[in-house]
């Protein structure tokens, strides 16, 4: 009899783990697999972000801008061995229609957004390109959002 046990990870630094079930004294399967997530956090400003041509940009009246927790600079760079990369909102309320990811990639101006699958947003990584994160909020008066909110991102692929 074959049993899947699935363990949830929320955005939690990791280094690489070696999983091992034994069952009556047979292994059953052993795993090795590198989780290296990056939690986010930035106050939810009011006002409108500066509007762009893109497909990601919506009208809104709030907006957060995130930072690498390691730098002052709100740009991102690539983490070694990454191809795509993918941003999370784990805010309070999440997914939710009143916020919208925006990941612009620096150089081409490309903008990478949660239109298809609200709350999380999947991008290629190049790796010699800076990526910008941006979560703006349509109505930052309808709850769970509210003025001076932190809102939270899980960041891969990005540091």
């Amino acid at each position: 009899m074959t049993k899947k046990i699935l363990y949830a990870v929320v955005c939690t630094t990791l280094a690489a783990m070696t999983i091992s079930v034994t069952l009556t004294g047979c292994r059953i399967k052993t795993e090795e697999f590198i989780l290296v997530p990056t939690l986010s956090h930035g106050t939810l400003t009011p006002g409108t972000y500066v509007q762009n041509s893109s497909g990601c940009w919506v009208k809104h009246q709030g907006y957060t801008r995130f930072k690498p927790p390691t730098s002052q600079s709100y740009w991102w760079s690539p983490k070694s061995g990454y191809a795509s990369g993918t941003v999370t909102d784990v805010s309070n309320g999440a997914p939710t229609a009143n916020r919208r990811i925006d990941v612009m990639e620096s150089g081409t101006l490309n903008h990478f957004c949660d239109t298809n699958t609200p709350g999380r947003v999947t991008f290629p990584i190049a790796p010699t390109s800076k990526y910008a994160i941006i979560v703006y909020v349509i109505n930052p008066n309808t709850p769970p959002d509210s003025a001076g909110e932190t809102l939270s991102i899980c960041v891969n692929g990005l540091q």
